[in-house]
């Protein structure tokens, strides 16, 4: 039996590193551990950016730019482009294509669609193709109609003084009309807001006498007062305080500011003379007693023309003795 042993000499300390038995396996125990070796430098980051190249040197119908970027940094030796082909040859003209168009018609209920609808059709040169034809059906009836809404009311009633409000005040009243009579009964009422009155304030101190506002009224001819109704006239109408107090506007109290003119209006054109008139007249007697007058009096006739106008006699009876 033979053993060869190896061992290297590492940083001062021998490790044995393996053994060697012929015929059979390593019968001495493990070696220890060797030390571990020192950290790699840190890897940089690689990513790679794409640009459009255009027509030029690096392709002569333009293509696309590849960068290799370290750490961000663009690595100039690194970069490759890939360019566009040559253009090819043009391609033998095509056959004209048909002129394609929609139509849209209501559909009426039917076998296409049970609650009617919309049927599009489609049209090649001008002509449908019924076999291309679409259909865009109406949905079901929804469900039944909602109840009525209950309509909301609102009472606005005068607050006395009291509890909610100290000086008085507005209470407002509001709720549903549940049995739809147009009046908030109380039974309705489900809220109420106060707005109350404010406190009584100080009395003022009484105000020194005012005086009386005092207004003139005078005609005018045109032409009198400047541009005011200068062509037909009117009346100027002058306002001011009774500084004074002699009831009396004096000019130095009129305001000018309030000074107002009511214009007169433009002649009218001259009407068609009338028809003569009759002429009319009085005439009275005594009146005997009798139907007319029970104690006598007096007849007052009117007449026309010297005619006596029968139904406007007139008759002023004497008192009883």
């Amino acid at each position: 039996m033979s053993y060869t042993y190896v061992f290297r000499h590492v940083l001062g300390e021998t490790i044995l590193l393996s053994c060697a038995l012929a015929g059979f396996g390593c019968h001495p125990s493990d070696g220890m551990n060797g030390i571990n070796g020192t950290n790699g430098r840190d890897g940089t980051n690689s990513t790679m950016q794409t640009s459009l190249e255009p027509a030029g040197e690096n392709c002569p119908n333009g293509g696309i730019k590849i960068d290799v970027l370290l750490d961000g940094a663009i690595q100039e030796g690194q970069t490759q482009y890939i360019c566009n082909g040559n253009n090819g040859e043009s391609g033998a003209s095509g056959i004209n294509g048909t002129n394609a168009s929609f139509q849209t018609t209501p559909e009426p209920a039917g076998e296409n669609c049970p609650n009617g609808g919309i049927k599009i059709d489609v049209l090649l040169d001008g002509v449908t193709q019924d076999e291309l034809s679409r259909y865009i059906c109406d949905g079901l009836n929804g469900g039944r109609d909602g109840e009525n809404g209950q309509t909301a009311l609102v009472n606005i009633v005068e607050e006395m003084a009291g509890e909610h409000c100290a000086n008085g005040g507005t209470r407002v009243e509001s709720g549903l009309d549940t049995n739809a009579d147009g009046i908030l009964d109380d039974a309705e009422i489900t809220a109420s807001q106060y707005i109350c009155n404010g406190e009584q304030g100080i009395q003022g101190e009484t105000g020194a006498a005012g005086h009386n506002v005092l207004v003139n009224t005078a005609e005018f001819a045109a032409g009198t007062e400047g541009e005011n109704c200068s062509a037909v006239g009117g009346i100027k109408i002058e306002s001011g305080l009774d500084a004074n107090d002699n009831n009396i506007l004096e000019p130095e109290e009129i305001i000018a500011a309030n000074t107002k003119y009511i214009c007169n209006g433009a002649q009218g054109i001259q009407g068609e003379t009338g028809a003569s008139g009759t002429n009319a007249a009085i005439q009275t007697s005594v009146e005997p007693a009798g139907d007319n007058c029970a104690n006598g009096g007096i007849r007052v006739d009117v007449l026309l023309n010297g005619e006596v106008q029968t139904n406007q006699t007139q008759y002023i009876c004497n008192g009883a003795q």
